[in-house]
């Protein structure tokens, strides 16, 4: 098969990214430039050096220790990331793109390859003014200050509210029931928003422990109605 490597070269350039002409038992017919750069290849070098990179130097993303893949020639049609390794020991993120074109001597693959841009760097965080730093403390201490001393006379509403919702002579009346039942609730809302500002405040100074503890998803997800 004759192969123009000008409109190959072209092509390759169009798709942005390299291609490479092949078939389906791996053997390569052409490959622009760009594909041996992207395949760690000098611009010269051959097409069994291609193939051979193709079959051996190709690994799955997540597993850098696992076998390498097959050729993506011989799995076409085909859309997978791959990592190739570079001469330095580091790893090249590409998008592999294989598909079968008709030709009239038999099947032709044609396989692009695209280098995946590394995510960017996480930005360093900013040092804090020791003014901000200085009101963000006093901030949480001012929270936990005034979550304590809200707890306190909450601890007191709630068990008040406890007693008088299970007394007989409340409970007999709808009326007395209905109300001593709102205050047992809304008390034991206030205690867990007032929960949740302590725990602000001590994750802010730095004294949050955290208490591990088995936990049913299953039951919390039926306890709630279906949306």
């Amino acid at each position: 098969m004759m192969i123009d490597v000008a409109q190959l070269e072209q092509l390759g350039e169009a798709i942005d990214g390299g291609l490479v002409l092949g078939t389906p038992d791996g053997q390569v017919l052409a490959a622009s430039p760009r594909a041996r750069a992207l395949l760690d290849l000098p611009p010269g070098a051959g097409r069994g050096r291609v193939a051979a990179q193709l079959s051996g130097a190709l690994y799955p993303l997540a597993g850098p220790d696992a076998a390498p893949l097959a050729s993506p020639l011989g799995r076409a049609p085909l859309d997978e990331d791959v990592a190739c390794r570079v001469h330095d020991g580091r790893q090249r993120r590409l998008r592999c793109s294989a598909r079968a074109l008709g030709s009239p001597e038999g099947r032709l693959i044609a396989l692009t390859l695209r280098e995946i841009p590394p995510p960017p760097p996480l930005a360093e965080p900013l040092a804090l003014d020791p003014e901000i730093r200085r009101l963000q403390q006093l901030r949480d201490e001012i929270l936990s200050i005034a979550s304590h001393e809200l707890k306190n006379p909450l601890t007191v509403i709630l068990g008040y509210g406890a007693m008088l919702a299970g007394a007989p002579e409340v409970r007999a009346q709808p009326r007395l029931a209905r109300a001593a039942e709102a205050v047992r609730q809304q008390s034991q809302r206030m205690r867990r928003l007032v929960d949740q500002l302590l725990d602000f405040s001590r994750l802010g100074l730095g004294r949050l422990t955290l208490q591990r503890a088995p936990f049913d998803l299953a039951a919390q997800a039926l306890a709630f109605p279906a949306l």
